[in-house]
């Protein structure tokens, strides 16, 4: 069964590796950081398992800080192995297991070990202000006792929970996951007190049988039994078992006490340990190691789950989004032309050009290009820089308020989104940790490139500026329009009826200006129809760079191709690891 078990846990290993998250290197830059850091934590937990299969079935004790974990430790090893006097800014890990030599070692934080005496140990780990400071050097003391009543287990106290360092605290988990079986030393003094269960649930979601010890009994007046009802009232569902002791007590009296209520408390514990635990300790890792994995493939699988739903959304997002741009386009290229057709009609109304025109043209046999040019754009530089303006304007606009919805729109989903992914753990017993919650960013996590988070307020203007305001000629038709010069033809037409009207100043009046209005309208319209293309030609130059945008911003470059592809990549894998699970 233990060949059987490796060999899951190394095809599984080998399964991860096909997610699209970890084999395509753009993945990571499109999830948010809750999926990734949960996705990166089933790697990481499932080495320790791994690495826990081979080794004894590991115990571990685990409680509030003064719950009495190190006296249990003694109590149960038979002698004084594990200190009792130490602070607990100081506590180290303490494994103690069977060896028919005793040795003591001491494993430093920087990887070196050193064989020491025992009670050298003991005095390394005091309370004077040279231990403690010595105590911060150690990570593990690994005792070997031929003392030890229970061979087939090795013993772990642990640092407290709660406790005030959360250094301590967090160590204690951490050394949870590796364990097989929990002891949950309670202490009896806070039992009414002390809210213990929420941390009880999330050691069990860790797929951890858990056996509770309500320590100190001997400094209460209350019977064990009511004791014992009273926790299993309020955690039971996640404890395997309840004892109800003093380990102190067991320590301290004497051998003629050997037979008192105390002990016989004790004995009831360690029997247990004893007929359940020690002597079915392969059964008991074999079963702790399948839980976990079974917790670690749910854990892929819902997360993967979340993946999905967030790659969808993103699809669907910027589906709505190029709709809306495409309408934001139509409408303001149709309001661009309303208004140069506005100013236009005026223009060809306006006496001063008409005047400047007559003049000139009565004034010369040869009219010259560039006079002509210059005239017309006396008059149509006012109505070209009021167009470009409102261009400017109208398309910064648009980007504003659809880079601003869609950012809302990924802060509703990833609200939602976490909160499911939260649910789903939860409903399979699996612990959650909201690893989105320190993002102090305008945009919570979903997926924002860095150095491309938008401005604060909802707003897009500082994004506006860095993506679209690096390129003029992205933003604004102002280069090509002042570039618009009358074209040759309307030139000759101009020059062909100024040689009409210097021969026809015979003629009357009203025939020179029906000659000259009608120049004006062919140059205007000539302007107009130049002036059009370029609208056009710039409003779907800077509404594909909003498309980009959305494209760099929130899919890392990913085309909708190319994200359809990852959806089905995704599911594929989801699906294998279901039939995976199954085989």
């Amino acid at each position: 069964m233990q060949i059987k078990l490796e060999q899951w846990c190394n095809d599984f290993t080998d399964y991860l590796q096909q997610s699209p998250v970890r084999a395509e290197g753009s993945v990571p830059n499109m999830i948010s950081q809750d999926a990734l850091k949960n996705i990166k934590k089933v790697e990481t937990d499932l080495v320790k398992v791994q690495r826990n299969i081979l080794t004894t079935l590991r115990v571990t004790l685990i409680g509030e800080v003064k719950a009495g974990k190190s006296t249990l430790m003694n109590a149960l090893v038979g002698y004084k192995v594990s200190p009792t006097d130490m602070l607990e800014a100081t506590s180290v890990i303490w494994e103690v297991g069977y060896d028919a030599i005793d040795s003591t070692v001491i494993q430093f934080t920087n990887g070196e070990c050193s064989n020491v005496e025992h009670q050298q140990v003991m005095s390394i780990v005091g309370t004077a202000a040279e231990s403690l400071e010595q105590a911060k050097k150690i990570e593990k003391i690994i005792v070997k006792s031929h003392h030890h009543k229970l061979k087939n287990l090795l013993l772990l106290d642990s640092p407290g929970l709660a406790t005030i360092t959360q250094q301590n605290s967090a160590l204690t988990k951490s050394i949870a996951l590796e364990t097989d079986l929990v002891v949950w030393v309670v202490n009896g003094n806070h039992l009414g007190q002390a809210d213990i269960a929420e941390d009880i649930i999330s050691i069990a979601h860790l797929g951890k049988p858990i056996i509770a010890v309500i320590n100190k009994i001997d400094e209460i007046n209350e019977d064990p039994s009511e004791l014992i009802e009273y926790l299993d009232s309020t955690s039971g569902d996640y404890l395997q078992k309840i004892f109800a002791l003093s380990a102190f007590r067991v320590i301290e009296d004497d051998e003629a006490a050997a037979d008192s209520h105390y002990h016989t408390l004790f004995n009831e514990f360690t029997d247990y340990l004893q007929l359940k635990v020690n002597d079915k300790a392969k059964i008991v890792k074999q079963d702790s190691v399948q839980d976990s994995c079974e917790a670690l493939a749910r854990r892929e699988l819902i997360v993967h789950q979340s993946i999905i739903r967030q790659t969808r959304e993103k699809i669907d997002a910027y589906d709505d989004y190029r709709d809306d741009l495409r309408r934001d386009e139509a409408r303001i290229e149709k309001s661009l032309i309303l208004d140069m057709d506005k100013r236009y009609n005026e223009l060809l109304k306006d006496k001063s050009f008409e005047q400047e025109l007559k003049i000139y043209l009565s004034a010369t046999i040869t009219p010259i290009d560039s006079e002509l040019s210059a005239i017309m754009h006396r008059y149509n530089d006012p109505i070209r820089t009021s167009i470009e303006q409102n261009y400017d304007r109208s398309v910064r606009s648009a980007f504003e308020i659809n880079a601003s919805e869609i950012i809302n729109r990924f802060k509703r989903f990833q609200i939602l989104e976490t909160q499911k992914m939260k649910e789903d753990m939860e409903s399979h017993s699996i612990s959650y940790s909201d690893y989105s919650s320190a993002d102090n960013t305008d945009v919570k996590d979903f997926a924002i490139k860095g150095g491309t988070v938008l401005g604060a307020g909802g707003t897009a203007l500082a994004g506006y500026a860095a993506i679209l305001g690096a390129n003029a000629s992205v933003v604004t038709i102002g280069a090509a329009l002042s570039a618009v010069a009358l074209p040759l033809a309307v030139v000759g037409i101009a020059a062909g009826a100024a040689y009409g009207f210097f021969k026809m100043k015979d003629k009357k009046e009203n025939t020179f200006n029906l000659q000259i209005h009608t120049m004006m309208k062919q140059m205007v319209d000539s302007n107009k129809q130049n002036l059009i293309e370029n609208i056009h030609t710039g409003l779907e130059k800077s509404f594909r760079e909003m498309e980009d945008y959305y494209i760099d911003t929130f899919c890392s470059g990913q085309s909708l191709n190319q994200q359809n592809k990852l959806l089905q990549h995704l599911e594929d894998y989801n699906n294998g690891l279901y039939a995976f699970l199954k085989n």
